[in-house]
Formats: structure tokens, C-alpha cells, sequence
């Protein structure tokens, strides 16, 4: 079973980030889709509610975009 990300607020800021590097390097569902192997769908959905991007989805994501993850996540160090 994926671990999914836990805490709501964590989750829709990440989210934000993500839409962010998509609208920076215009890179639309259909593009993410393809990063994260799945459907535009699905990336749709993961968008609207973050909490249930898996962590491999994000490191795939944050590879993509050439960023750390925990930068991506917004984790402090």
C-alpha cells in the first residue's frame, strides 16, 4: 500500500507549489499525467485534493521539476 500524505493544510500548500512549477514551465494534467504515470484524470483529482498524492508521485514530480522534495513538501529542516 502507497503512504499518502497526512496533514490537509501541508498538502494544499504543496499542491500550490506544484501549480506553480506547472504554470512556470507550462506543463498542463496531461504532462503530469505522464510524469506520475497516470491518467490527466487522475492528476485532476490528486490537484483538487493533494492529501492523496502518493510519496512515489511526488518524488517522480519533484525529479521532474529538478527540485528536493522536502523543498516540494515545504518540510523544514
Amino acid at each position: 500500500m502507497e503512504k499518502k500524505t497526512a496533514d490537509p493544510i501541508a498538502a494544499m500548500q504543496m499542491c500550490n507549489r506544484i501549480e506553480s512549477l506547472m504554470r512556470a514551465n507550462k506543463i498542463k494534467c496531461g504532462m503530469l499525467g505522464i510524469i506520475i504515470e497516470k491518467c490527466p484524470q487522475t492528476v485532476s483529482k490528486r490537484l483538487q485534493h493533494p492529501e492523496t498524492f502518493t510519496v512515489d508521485e511526488l518524488i517522480k514530480i519533484a525529479r521532474f521539476f529538478h527540485v528536493e522534495l522536502r523543498d516540494l513538501c515545504g518540510v523544514r529542516v
